[in-house]
């Protein structure tokens, strides 16, 4: 029965440590870093998107969990774009060959920018498991992390929900 108690204690620490959960804001900076994107080919640097949200989403197109997630950041995107939001993209296994990237982001029909991480920021973020969304505030700090798996995807919605309703209450503001 003990060795219970601790297999079930050294789980939950797992579980903990590799952020399973949402991680609190630590007001940590979030990296600097550009990128061709593998959507439209333009060059994006994440210098000029201070001042707007930005969530980033590591992944890998061999990830069921990450690829099931695609419909619901597509459609965030979709909606919020104008607003200045980016939703980007960042397929973390670099042997991929970029073709295959291509047909991938062509195929799932992706709307934002989506590239391969030949510059290890997964590792700057300390990404451990896929999916995992980072939500960077427009001062340019890290406001959330969640480590997503397939069991709290709805947490990953519920956050995008929280930054639409942003958008909208500062558009009508701007009316």
């Amino acid at each position: 029965m003990h060795k219970k108690h601790i297999s079930l204690l050294i789980i939950l620490l797992s579980c903990a440590y590799s952020g399973l959960y949402p991680q609190k804001s630590t007001a940590e900076p979030a990296f600097d870093f550009s990128f061709t994107s593998m959507h439209d080919g333009k060059q994006y640097s994440t210098v000029d998107y201070r001042g707007k949200n930005m969530v980033l989403v590591f992944g890998s197109i061999y990830c069921r969990p990450c690829v099931g997630l695609l419909p619901l950041l597509k459609n965030f995107y979709t909606k919020n774009k104008s607003s200045g939001v980016l939703v980007v993209g960042v397929d973390v296994d670099s042997t991929t060959e970029q073709e295959k990237i291509i047909k991938f982001v062509s195929d799932q029909a992706i709307n934002f920018p989506f590239f391969i991480d030949t510059q290890q920021i997964a590792r700057k973020y300390k990404v451990f498991m896929l999916p995992t969304v980072i939500f960077i505030d427009e001062k340019g700090s890290i406001s959330k992390k969640y480590c997503i798996g397939s069991r709290t995807a709805k947490s990953v919605e519920q956050e995008l929900k929280k930054l639409e309703a942003q958008y909208a209450a500062f558009q009508n503001e701007a009316k």
